[in-house]
């Protein structure tokens, strides 16, 4: 039994055996004359159509194959290596058409070494040099068709190792390519020949980048030449492929960078631009905006593949003035600022962070002014390192010296928030200080102020001093409180006003202001009160007009010409005036002047004056008066005047009807006169009346008594004082009146400061007796001589209120016999005359 089943076992096993060997001899022999299989389906695969056929090699070839999607998945470098080193040993053709796999077509045909795919994405072609263990290969081409990509050069596979050196042609951009994988680890290294602008924006096309990143990569910064100096990437394929696996620099020549498409673009010789970590640097090299000079400013571009964060970094520095050019960078965004920029620069460095999502705007800046001198609305700005520093809709001024027309000079902090239209500035005033002409306005010191200011309002408020400044079309300054600047201003101080406010109008043709104010005066009067209520207005344009309440009109211009009417002014109170630089032109009209108290009436009157000269020309009713001042000297001619004017300016009433005139010449303290009158009684005068209160008391020297002489006064036909003015004393070298029958003749000291008189008047008189005697020749002449009158002396002395009267009566008749006799010797050459 068991020998039996032995020999069935031999058997069935020869029958395998020789059966096959059998098929394998008939399939040979098929393979040697070939072999057709249509519609074979197998686990991996299905093909339409297949042929076989055995010749020194295998030859395949096959149409219609489809691969499920798990066969077309990605494989590793050492099955391909396997592959290709198998294809060599065992096949002589392979010819696979129309190879389908997830959604793709496909073409593979390998014969004599040379190996050609392609597919709907992509061509390739090289040649293998197969070792054992080694795949060489020669790529003769690689075309990438989406990316319009192409590759040749030597590729090296060995076990999990793969290397690729050649060369790369990416959208007309060529260069070389470095690709090395080593386990799951790649790495790559590139560089390019130049390229154009065109040619990166059709790089740009396989990016899916937002269109902002995109414009601003090759649109708003353009260059005439472009080369990628380096490339590299470092990628763990087991990893997501992230933007941090490459770095790349690049450089670009000749670039015109397009900020703003309202402004000229600016020129850079050369751009280096990095990608590391998802960002693009731009390094400006030699950049110049028209002709300024933006060394130091660069741009960023960060996180270029998160849409949601990416975002533009644009940084400008430049130390240029603050000119026209800038300001039309400044307009492009809508920021105008009335500046001129006259002296020194400013160290600007803006950065503008722009969020493509969204558009939101992050800025910040720095602009540092060293000596810088800039105008602001015609105002004078001396900035001394002083730093700004911008974020955003906030404008911080940190501690800095700011100078203000000369006239200012603080430091200063503070912020304007835009968002708000809102300010507010420290200031720290180290000195404030304001000159016209010989007046102080502002003298002030350590001075702290805290100025607010509302911009839509277009309102500024200087808290402590109660100031505010509007400014629309036209610029508006209001001092609410005169009294409170008192202590700043010496000219207010010296004004001394109790209450009152200011309004200064700053238009574009010119500045008007007004003013009220309460001041006690000593200066203008009106109905014989002092006024206190004062109101000024004026303009301020080619010339300054000013108007004081209704009595006073003045215009400064290259001379100051100021008319006043209907107000009387005490010219005693005022203070001496410095030399004025500009000539004076003064009309007054119906006014009285006092001059140490004594009124001057004046229906009207025309002045110059310039440095110390002064013309004077006034009338009052038919009177004139002439003065003339050069330096310390001067001339005074007065003519016609009348009683009232001479009794107004004496404060007393001395003279009834009659005309007077005066003339003088010197200086101040040294000047000669002489008074003329004539056709006036004189009265009131003690002096006077002193002389013929005692004429009376005498009886010896009662002829002397003049019966013009009443309660009228003494009536004088003509008259004249010459006299010498010399440091107080008045010096009268002649004091002549003639009355209806007495003539006055004398001299004498008049010492104003100590109001002392000392004068000798010769009194001569002609009475009934005299009259008669001196119609007889010879007897008239010998009795009363020559002039046929007779004589006596009086001495004034004492007071000018009271002055003593005293005669030399005794010495006149001792000497009576002596002149009789005198002439009686004369008489014969009398005769002769």
């Amino acid at each position: 039994m068991i020998i039996k089943t032995v020999s069935t076992i031999k058997k069935i096993a020869l029958t395998i055996f020789l059966t096959t060997i059998l098929l394998a001899s008939l399939f040979y022999f098929l393979l040697q004359e070939g072999i057709t299989i249509e519609h074979l389906r197998l686990p991996l695969f299905q093909i339409g159509k297949l042929y076989l056929k055995l010749d020194k090699k295998l030859i395949v070839e096959g149409n219609d194959i489809y691969l499920p999607a798990s066969q077309s998945k990605k494989t590793d470098i050492g099955t391909i290596s396997k592959l290709l080193e198998y294809l060599p040993k065992f096949f002589q053709q392979i010819t696979l058409r129309d190879i389908h796999f997830d959604n793709k077509k496909a073409t593979i045909i390998y014969k004599k070494d040379i190996f050609l795919a392609k597919s709907d994405n992509f061509q390739t072609l090289f040649r293998l040099y197969p070792t054992k263990n080694v795949i060489r290969a020669k790529v003769e081409k690689f075309y990438f068709t989406p990316y319009n990509l192409r590759l040749n050069g030597d590729l090296v596979i060995q076990n999990n190792h793969l290397e690729f050196n050649g060369f790369y042609n990416f959208e007309g951009v060529e260069g070389s390519l470095q690709v090395r994988k080593e386990g799951t680890q790649l790495f790559c290294l590139a560089n390019s020949k130049p390229f154009t602008n065109k040619n990166l924006r059709l790089i740009f096309r396989h990016f899916s980048l937002h269109n902002d990143i995109k414009k601003w990569s090759y649109e708003y910064i353009k260059a005439k030449e472009y080369k990628l100096l380096s490339f590299r990437l470092h990628h763990n394929l087991k990893k997501p492929f992230t933007p941090n696996s490459f770095e790349a620099l690049a450089e670009a020549k000749g670039v015109v960078v397009k900020f703003h498409p309202k402004l000229s673009p600016a020129f850079v010789k050369k751009v280096h631009l990095h990608y590391s970590k998802d960002t693009l640097d731009f390094k400006l090299f030699e950049p110049h905006y028209k002709n300024k000079d933006l060394q130091g400013s660069y741009v960023k571009i960060s996180d270029l593949s998160h849409f949601a964060k990416s975002r533009i970094l644009i940084h400008l520095q430049t130390k240029s003035r603050l000119d026209n050019t800038i300001k039309q960078v400044l307009h492009a965004y809508n920021i105008d600022i009335p500046i001129e920029h006259k002296k020194g620069s400013i160290d600007a460095k803006l950065s503008i962070l722009l969020f493509f999502k969204g558009n939101k705007l992050d800025i910040v800046g720095d602009f540092f002014a060293r000596n810088a001198l800039i105008y602001l609305e015609g105002v004078k700005f001396h900035f001394i390192d002083t730093l700004f520093k911008l974020h955003n809709d906030t404008l911080y001024l940190k501690n800095g010296n700011v100078k203000i027309a000369e006239i200012l000079d603080t430091d200063t902090k503070g912020f304007i928030d835009f968002a708000k239209d809102q300010c507010k500035f420290f200031l720290h005033i180290k000195q404030a200080f304001l000159q016209k002409g010989y007046s102080t306005i502002i003298d002030a010191k350590n001075v702290k102020d805290v100025m607010l200011c509302d911009l839509q309002k277009k309102w500024i408020h200087l808290k402590n001093v109660n100031i505010d400044i509007k400014f629309d079309k036209d610029k508006e300054i209001i001092i609410y409180d005169l009294p409170a600047l008192k202590k700043y201003s010496p000219l207010l101080h010296q004004l001394s006003p109790k209450q009152g406010k200011a309004n200064i109008f700053i238009k574009k043709d010119g500045i008007d202001f007004e003013s009220f104010f309460l001041k006690p005066n000593r200066f203008f009067s009106e109905n014989g009160k002092y006024i206190e209520n004062f109101y000024v207005r004026g303009t301020i344009k080619k010339n300054v007009h000013i108007s004081l309440n209704n009595f006073l009109d003045a215009v400064i211009d290259k001379e100051i010409a100021i008319a006043i009417k209907n107000v009387d002014i005490n010219l005693t109170s005022g203070k001496k005036s410095d030399t004025l630089n500009k000539k004076i032109k003064l009309s007054l009209l119906h006014t009285t002047l006092y001059i140490k108290n004594r009124p001057l009436k004046i229906d009207s009157a025309q002045a110059t004056i310039y440095n110390h000269n002064i013309i004077f020309n006034g009338k009052y009713k038919e009177g004139e008066i002439s003065f003339k001042q050069k330096g310390n000297s001067f001339s005074l001619l007065a003519t016609r005047l009348s009683d009232d004017f001479v009794n107004t300016f004496l404060q007393k009433q001395f003279f009834s009807g009659g005309t007077f005139s005066l003339i003088a010449h010197g200086d101040r303290d040294n000047f000669r006169g002489k008074v003329t009158l004539s056709q006036t009684h004189i009265k009131n005068l003690k002096a006077l009346n002193n002389i013929f209160a005692f004429l009376n008391t005498v009886p010896a020297l009662v002829t002397f008594n003049d019966p013009g002489f009443s309660t009228q006064g003494l009536f004088v036909k003509n008259g004249y004082i010459d006299f010498a003015y010399v440091n107080g004393k008045i010096f009268v070298k002649k004091l002549f009146l003639v009355s209806n029958s007495l003539t006055f003749d004398g001299y004498g000291i008049v010492d104003l400061p100590k109001d002392t008189i000392t004068m000798q008047i010769k009194l001569i008189t002609l009475k009934s007796v005299t009259n008669i005697l001196n119609k007889i020749p010879v007897a008239g002449y010998l009795l009363f001589g020559k002039d046929g009158s007779i004589a006596t002396t009086l001495s004034l002395s004492g007071s000018l209120k009271d002055p003593l009267v005293n005669t030399q009566l005794t010495k006149d008749t001792l000497q009576a016999p002596l002149n009789i006799i005198k002439r009686t010797l004369q008489m014969p050459f009398k005769i002769f005359q």
